[in-house]
């Protein structure tokens, strides 16, 4: 699949099955899940190992079934021990911080400054 430079766009397929943001390419929800499917169903059945990283990952504990959803993206022949789970814990919190001052910039398309951002933008956050 080729994705096209676009950022973060394995969140795709989460914002599609919780119904929100945006999807790639002005695909409605499920076209986007479709695709995604297909492309991680040729790629598993040309033998590749596949890794999907995204911090939308981290709504599957908050959002009821949306780990179910997400499971629906696997071939229908992965067995339990062909998958493994990676969880990564982000810490400190200044590496919170710096990436919603860069999320921030991005989706504003703004230059703002780290120091503007604390200073200015952050109180009113």
């Amino acid at each position: 699949m080729n994705l096209g430079g676009r950022a973060k766009a394995f969140s795709h397929p989460v914002n599609a099955f919780l119904q929100q943001g945006r999807y790639p390419w002005t695909q409605p929800p499920n076209a986007t899940v479709d695709m995604f499917r297909r492309e991680i169903r040729a790629q598993w059945r040309a033998g590749r190992d596949l890794v999907l990283s995204s911090e939308k990952f981290g709504f599957v504990l908050r959002e009821d079934g949306l780990l179910d959803d997400l499971l629906t993206l696997l071939p229908a022949d992965a067995a339990a021990g062909d998958v493994e789970v990676v969880v990564v814990y982000r810490a400190p919190r200044a590496d919170h911080l710096l990436s919603h001052w860069k999320e921030l910039r991005f989706q504003r398309k703004n230059n703002e400054t780290l120091r503007a951002y604390l200073a200015e933008t952050m109180p009113r956050v």
